[in-house]
C-alpha cells in the first residue's frame, strides 16, 4: 500500500499503538542499564542486578520509570507524525529519511526533556521512589535544570534516528518475507517490520552507546548526592560535574564508555522491532479497514 493511503489519523494511533507496545518491552532493559550506567566500574552483571532488584522491589522494581515512559508517548506521537510527513514530502531521495529524522527528532527531544531526566532519576534512584514525590523535590527548579541533559540527549538521539531510519528504510526495501513463511498480509507485515526495526537498532545501538553514558551520568549526578566511583581507578566524580569532568573521567576509564552496552544491545532492538511491527500493522490494519468499509 502506498504513502498517499496513510493519513493522519492513522499515523497519530499507529504511533500511539507501537510505542506502548514497545514500552512494556524496553522499560525492564531501560532500568537495568541506567543503574548500570549510574555507578560505571562498579555495577554487577546485568543478571545480577536484575536479580537483585527483582528480589528488593519485585517485578514493579523492573518497570519503575514506566509511569513517565508512557507520558512520553505523546511527544513518539508527534515525532512519528513529523518524521512520516517530511519524509513524504521528499519522495524518493536517497538521504530522505536521514533528513526526516534529524528534523523531526530534535523537536521532539527538545520538548520531552524533562520527562526524560524524571525517568532517568526514577530508574537511577535507591529504594521506593515514586513519580509524585520526585516532582515534589523537583518543583521549585528553575528551567536550565529541567533541560539538563538535552545536548548530550540531542548528540545520541539525533544522530541515532537518522542512523535507525535511514537502515529501516533501506531494510524494508532489501529485506524481504516470502510469501509462502507467511499467507495472511497482516502477519507478513507484522514479521517483516519486526525484522527491520531490529536490525536497524542494532546498528544505531551499537554507534550512540557512549554517548548514552555521558547523559545518564549527567542527568545521574545531578540527582544525587553521592559520588560516583571507579573501584580501579579511584576516580570520582562530585554531583556537579561537568560534562569537561565526565569525559574526563571517560576517557581515563575507556570501558566505562559501554557500560550498560549488554542490556542496551537487547533492549533497543527489540524495543524498536516490537514497536515498528505495532506500527506498521496497525497502519495496515486501518487501511484494509477504510479500504473494505
Amino acid at each position: 500500500m502506498g504513502k498517499q493511503e496513510t493519513n493522519s489519523v492513522d499515523r497519530a494511533t499507529s504511533a500511539l499503538v507501537g510505542y506502548c507496545m514497545g514500552s512494556m518491552v524496553v522499560v525492564p532493559f531501560d532500568r537495568v542499564k541506567t543503574l548500570m550506567q549510574s555507578a560505571p566500574g562498579s555495577a554487577p552483571s546485568a543478571w545480577n542486578l536484575s536479580m537483585h532488584v527483582m528480589k528488593t522491589d519485585g517485578i514493579r522494581g523492573l518497570y519503575r520509570g514506566l509511569d513517565t515512559q508512557l507520558l512520553i508517548a505523546p511527544y513518539t506521537v508527534i515525532y512519528y507524525s513529523m518524521y512520516d510527513e517530511l519524509l513524504h514530502w521528499q519522495g524518493n531521495h536517497a538521504l530522505a529519511p536521514l533528513y526526516a529524522a534529524c528534523m523531526a527528532r530534535t523537536i521532539e527531544v527538545t520538548l520531552r526533556n524533562p520527562l526524560e531526566l524524571l525517568r532517568t532519576q526514577l530508574q537511577a534512584a535507591s529504594g521506593r521512589l515514586t513519580l509524585l514525590e520526585l516532582l515534589r523535590q523537583r518543583r521549585h527548579e528553575p528551567l536550565t535544570t529541567w533541560m539538563r541533559g538535552l545536548s548530550p540527549t540531542l548528540l545520541r538521539d539525533v544522530p541515532f534516528s537518522a542512523i535507525y531510519w535511514l537502515a529501516y528504510e533501506n531494510s524494508k526495501k532489501t529485506l524481504a518475507v516470502p510469501d509462502f513463511f507467511f499467507m495472511s498480509p497482516g502477519l507478513k507485515t507484522f514479521v517483516h517490520s519486526f525484522g527491520c526495526g531490529g536490525v536497524a537498532g542494532i546498528i544505531a545501538a551499537l554507534v550512540t552507546t557512549p554517548i548514552d553514558v555521558v547523559k545518564t551520568l549527567r542527568q545521574k549526578l545531578a540527582a544525587d548526592a553521592a559520588s560516583v566511583h571507579n573501584l580501579s581507578s579511584g576516580t570520582a566524580m562530585p554531583q556537579n560535574s561537568s560534562y569537561r569532568h565526565i569525559l574526563r573521567f571517560l576517557v581515563q576509564n575507556p570501558q566505562a564508555c559501554l557500560t550498560g552496552v549488554g542490556p542496551r544491545l537487547l533492549r533497543i532492538p527489540l524495543g524498536l522491532a516490537t514497536m515498528m511491527s505495532g506500527i506498521e500493522t496497525t497502519k495496515w490494519a486501518l487501511r484494509q479497514r477504510r479500504l473494505t468499509s
